[in-house]
């Protein structure tokens, strides 16, 4: 799929969905479900010379909805986060933010990325880690769609490393 089809594509899809969502018994669905979350985390990462030791928290908000046949059909998850990478050698730190999307559809078990991944500013100097756009996967896990700048994909994670330096 290339990058000009790939949006028209998306949009019918959504409207095929939104008419088949519209036009569906309701009288045996269960109406959705929304539990909120809140997670910390923490961890190291090995660079060339030191230690990224980050920690953080991540909040969520996952309503699942139903089928006709009350059996759950999709997911979407809102989250926000906050996270702390600290250089072990030298001290140096950045502050890493992230606010995004996840839909997942359980029937065909596509899903859906969709914000600011990641971002990190440097003071005076502008963005030291900008992962932000859209992602689209396949049953199988592969990357169909991609908008955006994802320097974490892209760099296998060394961004971080390379922030901290």
């Amino acid at each position: 799929m290339n990058r000009a089809t790939a949006p028209r594509l998306t949009l019918v899809v959504g409207v095929v969905i939104l008419l088949g969502l519209l036009y569906q018994p309701v009288a045996g669905a269960a109406p959705p479900l929304t539990e909120t979350f809140t997670e910390t985390f923490d961890g190291v990462q090995s660079c060339d010379g030191f230690q990224n030791v980050f920690s953080g928290e991540i909040s969520l908000r996952v309503t699942t909805y139903f089928d006709a046949a009350e059996s759950p059909s999709r997911v979407q998850i809102h989250a926000t986060g906050e996270e702390i990478d600290v250089n072990s050698i030298t001290g140096k730190s950045i502050s890493i933010r992230g606010n995004w999307l996840i839909k997942i559809d359980l029937v065909s078990g596509t899903f859906t990325l969709a914000g600011q991944f990641i971002m990190s500013n440097e003071p005076g100097q502008g963005n030291a880690i900008h992962s932000t756009g859209r992602l689209v996967f396949d049953a199988d896990d592969n990357a169909v769609f991609s908008a955006g700048p994802h320097e974490v994909l892209e760099t296998n994670g060394e961004i971080f490393c390379t922030a901290l330096s």
